[in-house]
């Protein structure tokens, strides 16, 4: 048996992950819920999701935005060789650099800083390496957050909805892919997420449910910086313009469009529920995807415009609900067919 060793974040990387992490609450909080072993691994992974979720803020050309993306895919890359030697999990269409001169270091939990970018990025090649996490789901989360730095809409929801799915399915099963190496040293537990049919059923629709409901909370931001992350056919569907749009409440039209929005959100956590409440790994690995009842129930109250006003839970009440879901996972309620 092979002995695996305990992630542990530098100082460096523990203040870089934190920093990134605070941009999305959910994952954050989620993160510092969970037992200490697993705590760690779980902010890295929040690091690098806030790092990315940051991008429609702070570049105002697709270019640049695609730059910085690459930039990611091509430190995952050296980080598959700096790493462990080999590009086994790295996409063919992703440039590669020249290997390494010296041999591999067989104790790659913590790479010096610097290593292979940035404190975060090595963090998350640290991680990878320790818990022989596939490189694929790394740049599928990336791929998927492509669409968020252009201007023009999705091509239609099903596009829409199969990034937002991507986004999280992908990092819920990378979580679900530590416990399950910590669970099981030396074997292949850490490799379970390595294909796309071998991600646990419950993950996809707790990443479809999470997915969709952190898009529509990031709606109002996305239109101020230039966006347009709703596909024109489902505006249109519902007698969205001009006015609509503008509007500091929610009209009619707007109303029609929060209702339609949450029920495919509400069907993936009814779907995702049961094999949550049954296996604890699975529910800590997608432990955010609790907040969704309650913010549900948020969306459908609401009265100003979702478009230009997003709604949001107490920091104490988000506390409570996920330190309680690690116990139980919450029902969703009447109203969603």
């Amino acid at each position: 048996m092979v002995k695996r060793e305990r992630f542990e974040l530098s100082p460096a990387g523990f203040a870089a992950a934190r920093e990134d992490a605070q941009s999305v609450r959910d994952l954050y909080v989620s993160a510092l819920m969970q037992p200490g072993g697993y705590a760690p691994a779980m902010l890295a992974l929040a690091g690098f999701m806030g790092a990315l979720a940051q991008l429609p803020a702070k570049v105002n050309e697709p270019l640049i935005g695609e730059i910085r993306l690459q930039w990611w895919r091509d430190a995952l890359q050296r980080g598959a060789f700096a790493l462990d030697g080999t590009t086994r999990d790295a996409p063919s269409t992703t440039p590669t650099s020249a290997a390494p001169t010296s041999p591999p270091s067989t104790t790659a939990a913590r790479p010096a800083e610097g290593a292979g970018g940035t404190p975060l990025s090595d963090q998350i090649n640290a991680l990878r390496a320790a818990y022989t996490l596939p490189t694929t789901r790394f740049i599928a989360i990336i791929d998927a957050h492509t669409d968020l730095i252009y201007p023009e809409p999705p091509v239609s929801f099903a596009a829409m909805e199969e990034a937002a799915t991507a986004r999280y399915a992908n990092l819920f099963a990378l979580a679900y892919a530590v416990r399950q190496a910590t669970s099981d040293p030396g074997g292949a537990g850490g490799r379970g997420g390595a294909d796309d049919a071998m991600m646990p059923p419950a993950l996809v629709e707790a990443g479809r449910a999470y997915g969709l409901l952190a898009l529509w909370q990031a709606l109002p931001a996305l239109y101020a910086q230039g966006r347009a992350p709703l596909p024109p056919a489902l505006l249109d569907a519902h007698g969205i313009g001009e006015a609509d749009l503008a509007a500091a409440t929610r009209t009619q039209a707007m109303a029609r469009l929060s209702e339609d929005f949450a029920q495919p959100i509400a069907q993936a956590y009814r779907a995702a529920a049961p094999t949550l409440r049954q296996n604890n790994a699975l529910r800590a690995a997608a432990l955010p995807v609790a907040l969704v009842p309650a913010m549900l129930r948020l969306i459908a109250a609401q009265t100003t415009n979702p478009l230009r006003q997003s709604v949001a839970l107490s920091p104490l009440r988000r506390f409570w609900l996920l330190g309680r879901a690690r116990v139980r996972l919450p029902g969703l309620g009447q109203g969603y067919r």
